[in-house]
């Protein structure tokens, strides 16, 4: 297993090699590693038959150790006279070269391998910014520019005196303006690139700093000069971090130049994770990617809750393991939760693992094996001193069930999948976007019902799965109660809801609402082929109509008008932290065209706001009360999700205002213990016999359950509903 970062913002390159240069003042060729180190790796590319050129030896013992194991055919190369004369009498059996690298006299082709451990970073300029000071910018801006010039004549030296099929190997820090031109230049010659991290070297240096220093990622990179055929593109490869032997392809230099980075980012990481706190005000989110294929295997978020830093040592660091479809709730699926949840356990340090779709796991204790080395690596210092075991705890020891139904990719949404996932002895269907995995977009129960001996799925379609979906009912409620002197409720209702996912909201609307007319409108034609094929959306019904448009478009163009108008689009890019909807369906303008739409008899626009930017949250809100007399506004629990009622126009003028809580309750009360519940189970697989023993129980208990938990304390939640203006 490799661990590997996947999200570290804030530890910006910037940072990571401002420290590295910081470092430079010190011995910088000590932590290159010396051939003890190297040795591994050195003996898989440079074999006794080679004809060896050792470039910048300096007074390194490297070529006397290869030269003691069996690479006799070798010469040595350094610019200084000093240095090559004490090589010379220190081992006069081996030969010694005063030359420039960057002009070598040497005949071209005469090399099978040339090793440079250093040299190359050494003639490399540092960024401008890393080393400019006001008095000597326009010497420094000459210096510059003579190393770019020395570094590239090193490397067309080398590409001359190397005879095809040969190797140059370099043993380098890769910094990015290092990586930039040493992998460009030959990857531009049709070089094969091989990348391999020199993890012994780099545990040499952690040794003699007692851990307690950042280690940077030394890097061996082997360039074997090959004549490609036309069309054939370089091959760009590096070694898995737990086998070396193992190897990752990349289509391109910049993914290559990326796993780097990522490696370097994540040396700063580790320096951060020996102190406590380190992962308490955002967390720490980090992959685990399986060593043979590449893939991410596990997703590690990394908290720490300050206020349990003085615990025992035994309790400062701890390992959870999520069962699969579970990882979207709160508890597990968010900084907030994560933090509760460590509170909850005891530990100071909690790493919350995320199993990783389309992975085969065998059991919890597999998991545990396989996660608990790899794992060492995020522990303090204070738990790595004493030597101490994480406990590794679950959830009842399950690794949970995910069986993925189908998978699709869409235009306007990218690859999702539809998958059926075992959670609390029921079974669930969600639709996941990739590009969001941890948000479930939308999400059905499903029926197991058996007809002539087989098993078949079937979307429970008279329940639905999401409190906010649950709140949004009571708009029903509230157009039956707050309207009383229109004729809304004497005939049919007619209902526009923006967005339709899954399609669950549609379908139990339908069900529940027998004089409803609703029209549907979702811009995605993939995602209305997922709802009727994978989710229960009928193929068709007289009273539901699905529209595929743009639903500002569509609203701009119809000519209909509704009596509830119900927005729950999903907002594609969450940069700003608005979730739902996306940002021009609260523009002043578009809130018009809405408002425009609405039946001036009595009718409710109820928009499900999704946003984490309380700023942002706050100036939408805004235009929203401006634009309606009327406006309630719910938080649904434990959620991000406001759920704002918008009224066409001030409720009656015989409700007194004293009254409206007491309004409010009735309506969750009359939405709650509606008489469509016989009209639900009708259309829901359940038998005959089982549905006239339901009917025993409490009303209120038993359609409570087909809104998610959202109306189950009629007084509790009516006080949830805030005027925001009347």
């Amino acid at each position: 297993m490799d661990l590997l970062p996947k999200s570290s913002e804030e530890f910006s390159s910037q940072k990571y090699w401002d420290e590295f240069f910081s470092k430079r003042k010190e011995d910088p060729f000590e932590w290159y590693g010396e051939y003890p180190e190297l040795a591994g790796l050195l003996h898989k590319y440079i074999s006794p038959k080679d004809n060896l050129l050792v470039v910048g030896c300096g007074n390194s013992t490297l070529s006397y150790d290869l030269y003691i194991a069996g690479i006799k055919n070798q010469k040595s190369l350094d610019i200084s006279s000093v240095v090559v004369s004490q090589m010379q009498k220190s081992y006069p059996h081996l030969e010694f070269i005063q030359g420039d690298v960057t002009a070598m006299e040497f005949s071209i082709d005469t090399f099978s391998c040339i090793l440079d451990k250093g040299t190359f970073d050494a003639l490399s300029p540092p960024p401008n910014d890393a080393k400019k000071s006001r008095n000597k910018s326009e010497i420094l801006d000459a210096d510059n520019e003579d190393g770019k010039v020395k570094v590239n004549l090193m490397m067309e030296e080398i590409n001359r005196v190397v005879r095809p099929g040969g190797r140059f190997i370099c043993v380098s820090l890769l910094q990015p303006h290092v990586a930039s031109r040493l992998l460009s230049f030959f990857h531009s010659l049709g070089w094969m690139t091989r990348v391999v991290r020199c993890l012994e070297a780099e545990k040499r240096t952690a040794d003699k700093g007692n851990n307690k220093s950042v280690v940077f990622p030394v890097f061996m990179v082997i360039f074997t000069k090959i004549k490609l055929p036309p069309g054939m593109k370089p091959v760009l490869e590096a070694a898995s971090l737990s086998n070396s032997s193992t190897m990752t392809r990349f289509e391109s230099l910049e993914e290559l130049m990326n796993s780097i980075k990522d490696q370097q980012n994540f040396a700063l990481i580790k320096r951060g994770l020996l102190q406590l706190g380190f992962c308490a005000e955002k967390g720490l989110q980090l992959n685990l990617a399986n060593g043979s294929t590449g893939e991410d295997r596990y997703i590690l978020n990394v908290v720490d809750v300050p206020k349990l830093l003085n615990n025992p040592v035994d309790k400062r660091f701890g390992v959870f393991v999520v069962p699969q479809g579970r990882e979207s709730e709160w508890l597990f699926g968010t900084h907030e939760g994560r933090i509760c949840l460590a509170t909850e356990a005891g530990f100071t340090r909690l790493v919350v693992v995320h199993l990783v779709r389309g992975q085969k796991y065998e059991s919890m204790n597999k998991i545990q094996e396989e996660i608990k080395n790899p794992l060492a690596s995020l522990s303090p210092l204070c738990v790595t001193e004493k030597n101490i075991q994480a406990p590794i705890m679950t959830v009842e020891n399950e690794v949970g069930d995910r069986d993925i139904v189908y998978q699709g990719q869409s235009d306007f949404s990218g690859d999702f999948v539809v998958e059926d996932v075992s959670c609390d002895r029921k079974i669930f269907r969600r639709l996941i976007f990739l590009n969001n995995p941890n948000v479930i977009q939308s999400e059905v129960e499903i029926n197991i019902v058996k007809k002539r001996g087989k098993e078949f799925k079937v979307p429970l379609t008279t329940k639905l799965s999401c409190q906010h979906h649950g709140l949004m009912t009571v708009s029903f409620g509230i157009l039956k109660y707050f309207f009383t002197e229109t004729e809304v409720n004497a005939g049919s209702i007619s209902g526009l809801l923006i967005g339709l996912g899954g399609g669950l909201l549609a379908s139990f609307l339908i069900n529940f609402m027998p004089n409803l007319s609703l029209s549907v409108v979702e811009i995605d034609p993939e995602i209305v082929k997922v709802a009727k094929d994978h989710f229960g959306l009928p193929e068709s019904n007289e009273r539901l109509k699905v529209v595929v448009d743009d639903g500002l478009k569509f609203i701009q163009s119809t000519e209909s008008q509704y009596n509830i108008i119900l927005i729950d689009v999903d907002n594609k890019s969450t940069k700003e932290g608005l979730s739902c909807p996306p940002p021009d369906f609260l523009d002043k303008s578009s809130i018009e065209y809405f408002k425009s739409k609405m039946d001036p008899k009595g009718s409710i626009f109820v928009l499900n706001l999704v946003c984490r930017n309380e700023a942002l949250k706050k100036g939408y809100m805004a235009h929203v009360r401006q634009l309606f007399p009327f406006v309630y506004a719910c938080d649904v629990p434990d959620e991000v999700n406001t759920i704002l009622f918008c009224f066409s126009e001030a409720p009656s003028s015989n409700l007194n205002p004293k009254n409206l809580p007491q309004l409010v309750k009735q309506s969750i009360e009359w939405v709650n213990a509606g008489n469509f519940q016989d009209n639900c189970n009708s259309n829901s697989g359940i038998s005959k016999d089982k549905r006239k023993k339901a009917q025993h129980s409490n009303n209120l208990n038993k359609t409570d359950d087909c809104f998610c938990g959202a109306l189950s304390e009629a007084e509790l939640l009516s006080g949830k509903f805030k005027i925001l203006k009347l």
